[in-house]
């Protein structure tokens, strides 16, 4: 099974967000350096209908390396092999791995780096060379900042730790003295990485992820979270929320806890840290950069546990009674937990129990049938004993997760071929007749997340984490319902005809039966081949066009998102003064629709609070929404923080149209304090009378007002003809450079329709002007009377200082090299003179 092949392109580089965006907007894509120098080469070997193969292939390879940096470690710490063999195995297939490797293939880089980090750090410790922790540090920051960040948290911990294990005198000197070596050290392997690093860090700086989060119980977890994940410790179905790892991992804890041997106390302390981190949602939300509450650090409770149990599986191996007491009385208790509730009583967890009974049967045989040369040799047969059991133990458990009687979890990935054919036949390639001209973006009810960065098709379909946050502002401002349940996820902008227009929306592509999608002003333009309809856009703006006046963005504050819109389409808005424009009064020709309740199906609204007494229960309005115009429905005020659900669908229908959108509460992992949803009811020449609105799922939410517009489109066609008077002409993109050239009859303010951003320059007759940020989300440039050659020019935020950086970096550890060798042949030559 296959998951998208395509995350193999964007996962293989940490590209800033405006640029991301950019190319999601218009047809300047270019891949990143890394994606070049990795996929390049391999691009003959691997065509389009391998690709897949490959990527199914760096998955496996990625749980290989895992599991060879697990053995540096522990041959760092002199383990034995048979030992290493199990650890090794634990660790790889941990219910982390086993969740994450097909999920989410870049979760599994920390488990290859994390280790390597520790072996490095230890021997700046030991006053050893640092060399090792300086290409770890790169090799992570290459990877990505995000589990770097936690990394370095673990990394901090784990060095206080050891230090005082380490350094028994003189403390404050070496702990000072050692501090200063570590942090060198990790500010050259940042410095090496910086071409890549600074960039990455100054991209998520300018995106949508870099937001105010929201407040929520950072103390508990409940109590359901903590009995199952405490449970899945050894019992099928983990994630990065529970272990689910070999049942041996819980004997060998236990033992540990129960152990009074001095070169214990470290491990017993890195676990007390681990669950103090776990236990409260407050953990997860520092270990996830302040952003929400997440366990995705557990890769490194898997290393934990996984080099304990090597650590204890000498004394596993050769339990005595108290010992076999201790592991047995642990059997007995975790079953009683699984036995003593019927919620508990689950296939996973009767496993768990069953394996761990095994599993200290087979100690307990081994101990009693062991021969002393057999236990002076290190356990051999014993440790092979155990890795075959953990072998038996993680395939099982591999089989809950993942058969379709059982978790179900392969469900959730597509058979192979079928993304390669998805996304070679995507409806985005309707588009292509089209892309040459350059003139404006796509439209459809159709497209595919992300397709469009495969076949360079300017849309406003955005599914990244890292995008540009000033596109994001607008969708909010807006109240755009295809805004998703994320920041970041948007398919497109919903229809509304003003928006597409200001947008620069030149085409629309729709299947058969979908042309009551189309917005206002859209003729049938052609038949495809596939049967498929392309509309053109008869009042579509250029990428450029320009305005007589602007207002502020304190003048948006009291509208909502359709007064927004309709105040786009008349001024531009800025947040500076411009001298040379007059400053414009917004008029509004939205109508509110009166109403009135017609049917409501297992649905109480009373008072602001909406109770849904059952899934998919309705509201059926009814009203008259006059021809001519284009419908807006209004939920303002949903609230459903309280309702005890993450999120909830709620559909919008009117006729044959029909939109969705979601809601979410604090419980969402991405919840970002939205209550206002506006959905585009469509443009129908003729009245409409009743919308049903659906609630997905049952709870008591609030709902302060429903709202019905009517937007009249008689002043639509003269509004864009003034914006599109003077627009910039002879318009070419080509790598990050756009021109174009613009004649004013009087002083105006250029708007340009691709995402504002820091990366962005701007020349006017060769001179240096300042860009604006114009209408939330676009480019505005103040233009005199005249003629005028434009252009703008993208580079990369921080690139230039990465580049410094790294340059800088690699100069100051190539003379470090240099001097260690040269050291090194001095102390040679000494030794041989003596």
């Amino acid at each position: 099974k296959s998951r998208r092949w395509f995350d193999l392109y964007d996962q293989g580089h940490q590209r800033p967000c405006s640029d991301r965006v950019e190319n999601l907007t218009f047809p300047l894509y270019r891949p990143s350096f890394l994606f070049y120098l990795v996929c390049t080469p391999c691009t003959p070997m691997f065509p389009t209908k391998y690709i897949e193969y490959l990527y199914n292939f760096l998955v496996v390879f990625r749980l290989y390396l895992a599991g060879l940096a697990f053995s540096a470690l522990c041959i760092y710490h002199r383990k034995r092999a048979g030992h290493i063999l199990v650890g090794a195995l634990l660790y790889v297939f941990s219910g982390y791995a086993i969740f994450c490797s097909v999920r989410h293939p870049f979760f599994m880089n920390p488990m290859i780096q994390f280790p390597l980090l520790l072996i490095g750090i230890d021997m700046i410790i030991k006053r050893k060379s640092p060399m090792i922790f300086i290409a770890s540090v790169l090799y992570s920051a290459l990877c990505g900042f995000y589990f770097l960040y936690m990394m370095t948290i673990l990394l901090g911990i784990y060095t206080i730790v050891r230090f005082f294990e380490c350094c028994q005198a003189d403390r404050l000197k070496e702990f000072v003295h050692m501090a200063g070596r570590i942090v060198g050290s990790y500010l050259w392997g940042l410095g090496l990485s910086a071409v890549i690093f600074v960039p990455a860090i100054l991209g998520f700086y300018f995106s949508c992820r870099f937001e105010e989060t929201i407040t929520r119980n950072y103390l508990s977890w409940g109590w359901s979270y903590y009995r199952n994940n405490i449970l899945r410790i050894i019992a099928p179905g983990g994630s990065w929320n529970a272990l689910g790892m070999a049942a041996i991992v819980l004997p060998a804890v236990v033992l540990l806890l129960f152990s009074h041997k001095e070169k214990c106390r470290n491990l017993k302390i890195w676990l007390a840290v681990a669950v103090l981190i776990y236990a409260f949602p407050l953990g997860g939300y520092v270990m996830n950069g302040f952003g929400y509450p997440s366990q995705r650090w557990t890769f490194s409770a898997a290393l934990l546990v996984s080099y304990i149990v090597v650590d204890m599986l000498p004394i596993l191996l050769n339990l005595n009674r108290r010992q076999s007491l201790i592991c047995f009385g642990t059997l007995l208790v975790y079953a009683l937990c699984v036995f003593i509730g019927p919620e508990d009583r689950s296939a996973n967890y009767v496993v768990g129990v069953a394996m761990l009974a095994v599993m200290l049967v087979i100690l307990l045989l081994f101990n009693n049938t062991t021969s002393a040369f057999d236990r002076r040799q290190g356990h051999g047969t014993g440790a092979l004993a155990c890795a075959l059991l953990v072998i038996g133990n993680v395939s099982i458990n591999a089989v809950y997760r993942y058969a379709s009687d059982q978790g179900n979890y392969v469900n959730e990935f597509a058979e192979y071929g079928v993304e390669t054919n998805r996304l070679e036949t995507a409806f985005e390639r309707e588009a292509e007749p089209f892309l040459n001209r350059q003139d404006g973006r796509f439209e459809s009810l159709s497209f595919t997340y992300n397709a469009n960065m495969v076949w360079h098709v300017p849309t406003m379909y955005i599914y990244q984490n890292l995008c540009n946050g000033n596109s994001t502002e607008l969708w909010k401002a807006t109240e755009n319902a295809q805004q998703r349940d994320t920041l970041y996820r948007i398919t497109g902008a919903d229809q509304r005809t003003i928006m597409n227009t200001l947008l620069s929306t030149k085409y629309a592509i729709e299947k058969e039966g979908q042309s009551r999608y189309r917005p206002y002003g859209y003729k049938l333009l052609q038949t495809t081949a596939n049967g498929n309809y392309i509309y053109l856009n008869e009042y579509a703006l250029p990428w450029g066009y320009t305005y007589d006046s602007y207002t502020s963005y304190d003048a948006l504050e009291e509208l909502n998102g359709l007064e927004v819109e309709e105040a786009m389409l008349q001024t531009i808005t800025l947040d500076e003064t411009i001298e040379s424009s007059s400053v414009a009064s917004i008029e509004s020709s939205i109508k509110e629709i009166p109403y009135t309740i017609h049917e409501v199906s297992n649905v109480e609204w009373t008072d602001g609070i909406l109770q849904v007494k059952k899934a998919d229960a309705s509201i059926t309005l009814e009203f008259q929404l006059p021809a001519g115009t284009e419908g807006y429905l209004r939920l303002q005020g949903l609230d459903i923080n309280n309702s005890n659900q993450g999120s909830v669908n709620v559909t919008a229908k009117c006729e044959d149209i029909s939109k969705r959108t979601t809601a979410t509460s604090t419980d969402y992992n991405w919840y970002y304090g939205r209550e206002n949803y506006l959905f585009n009811l469509g443009y129908i020449g003729e009245e409409r009378t009743a919308c049903t609105i659906i609630f997905q799922r049952k709870g008591t939410f609030r709902l302060d007002d429903i709202q019905l517009y009517a937007l009249p489109m008689e002043n639509y066609p003269a509004q864009i003809e003034a914006l599109r008077e003077e627009p910039l002409e002879n318009i070419e993109f080509s790598a990050n450079r756009i021109t174009g050239t613009v004649d004013l009859s009087k002083n105006k303010i250029l708007c340009i329709s691709i995402p504002y951003s820091k990366g962005w320059s701007a020349k006017v007759d060769g001179q240096p002007v300042e860009i604006l940020r114009g209408n939330i989300m676009f480019m505005a440039i103040p233009l005199e009377a005249g003629y005028h050659e434009i252009e703008f020019y993208y580079f990369t935020p921080g690139l230039k200082l990465g580049i410094a950086c790294s340059l800088t970096s690699g100069i100051i550890v190539a003379i470090m090299l240099i001097r260690n060798r040269k050291r090194r042949k001095a102390e040679g030559a000494n030794k041989q003179n003596d």
